[in-house]
């Protein structure tokens, strides 16, 4: 596999997202407390036993605030999202083909926009939320750990998304020369070898995941069974994106995807569920492509 003849058609993206402010801090008095009871003790130089705090009790400190909470959560929800649209490329980068740029880049934006008027409550109301926090402390409840108002708090919300090209592997010798350069770029190589390989094992991962499940509400030993609309929705989502997921072409998934999409697109989720001899047909059929999904080589 020549890397440099597709590194053109790939591009990189990092997603930060934070509320940029102390989110936990520790508790000194539950934490002796913690290493007193756990028998976490050392000696000190008159010869008494003192905790040695090697056990330590943290404090979320936004817990008593739903409207934070429920930020924090929600930037949780969008970088969920967002890898399951990429695929990891080092630490915190992901990856993609660049013809889903334009896809990708719109939907995260939306996301993050999504955010501006949960940032905007909190703001407007800060100064309750910033005590509903503390006061679920008790007495542990510092207003050093906050940011003194809304506006402290709203100029410390990291909300970044950077995309970049990524570089043939040759144009880092170019740039760095000589044996270090010959280094970096092997590195650069392996590295995308070793994503198109992880790119394609998800793939497959994801497709055997959707047919174990139908393979296990399907089971004849079974006498009644729940087929829920998810399970729809992901062999929809896996057999119709599977070609996106992918950094590299495995005409034998793709193929595969599409088998599982044409043997099962006749299927309802309410016939499934109430036709008990239904299910016993598809068990056979889904055993059967489970079976073959598993002797796909991955690149």
């Amino acid at each position: 596999m020549n890397t440099n003849n597709i590194i053109g058609g790939l591009m990189t993206a990092r997603l930060n997202l934070s509320l940029g402010c102390r989110q936990s801090s520790k508790l000194k008095e539950e934490t002796i407390k913690a290493s007193v009871d756990a028998g976490a003790m050392s000696i000190d130089s008159r010869g008494n036993a003192v905790p040695t705090g090697s056990i330590s009790v943290n404090a979320k400190l936004w817990r008593g605030s739903d409207k934070v909470m429920g930020l924090q959560k929600k930037f949780t929800s969008v970088q969920s999202n967002f890898k399951s649209m990429t695929l990891p490329w080092g630490e915190g980068i992901r990856i993609f083909r660049a013809e889903r740029i334009n896809d990708i880049y719109r939907s995260v934006r939306q996301m993050i926009d999504d955010t501006d008027p949960m940032i905007e409550d909190i703001v407007k109301n800060y100064e309750a939320e910033a005590e509903s926090a503390m006061v679920a402390l008790g007495k542990a409840g510092r207003s050093d750990n906050y940011p003194q108002n809304g506006e402290s708090f709203r100029n410390g919300i990291v909300r970044q998304f950077h995309v970049d090209t990524l570089s043939p592997s040759n144009r880092i010798i170019d740039l760095v020369g000589a044996e270090l350069g010959t280094h970096l770029a092997r590195e650069h190589e392996e590295q995308l070898r070793k994503s198109i390989g992880e790119a394609q094992q998800d793939a497959a991962d994801r497709l055997a995941d959707v047919l174990q499940r139908l393979i296990n509400i399907s089971d004849p030993s079974k006498d009644s069974t729940r087929v829920t609309n998810s399970l729809f929705e992901d062999i929809e989502e896996i057999t119709t994106n599977m070609r996106d997921i992918l950094l590299f072409p495995n005409p034998a998934l793709e193929r595969m995807a599409d088998t599982v999409k044409n043997s099962l697109s006749h299927l309802k989720r309410e016939d499934l569920a109430k036709n008990k001899d239904l299910r016993h047909s598809l068990h056979g059929t889904a055993k059967s492509m489970a079976q073959m999904l598993g002797n796909i080589p991955i690149v």
